[in-house]
């Protein structure tokens, strides 16, 4: 009937950066100041580039709520910006935004937060080693060649179920 008290039943969450793509968003209950975004995030730890999934090697969905204002200093704003990778204008749209956003990567750094729980705690785009590249040449500078690293044999594959994340485009992947 219950999970065992020392099972907190969901994925730890340790202090540090995580690359984390907005998988979807979704009208959530309105809070003490208003109405709100349910942000769906998936997430990836950004030094061993292992998903964070449940226990049977599912993907894991992450998410956070915000206001639904968009203000410069909203806290929906900086997390636009940082998945698009881009100022938000005047000549955005609500509608427009909430769509360009979804399926985005960015890097968030998470701590814990006094309650216990995870928490975004800072945000900004997530430059793949291949676009930074491309970006640093066009700019007349030279990148610093990635690290060779063996490539991490997929969490759900180790379990024998597949790649849980198999289904996202290798153009839109994280690393």
């Amino acid at each position: 009937m219950f999970n065992d008290p020392r099972d907190g039943g969901f994925p730890e969450i340790s202090d540090g950066q995580y690359v984390i793509k907005c998988e979807r968003l979704e009208d959530a209950d309105p809070g003490q100041y208003g109405p709100r975004v349910k942000w769906v995030l998936l997430m990836w730890d950004a030094q061993t580039k292992e998903p964070v999934t449940w226990d049977d090697g599912s993907p894991y969905e992450w998410w956070r709520l915000t206001s639904t204002k968009t203000g410069p200093k909203s806290t929906a704003r900086k997390w636009m910006q940082a998945f698009l990778n881009r100022e938000i204008t005047n000549e955005d749209t609500g509608a427009g935004l909430a769509s360009e956003v979804q399926g985005k990567f960015a890097l968030a750094m998470i701590s814990t937060n006094d309650d216990g729980y995870p928490d975004i705690v800072s945000i900004k785009p997530h430059v793949k080693q291949a676009a930074a590249a491309s970006s640093a040449k066009a700019n007349g500078r030279r990148a610093a060649a990635p690290p060779a690293e063996p490539e991490p044999e997929p969490v759900g594959a180790a379990a024998g179920g597949g790649d849980p994340f198999a289904d996202i485009d290798p153009d839109d992947a994280p690393f």
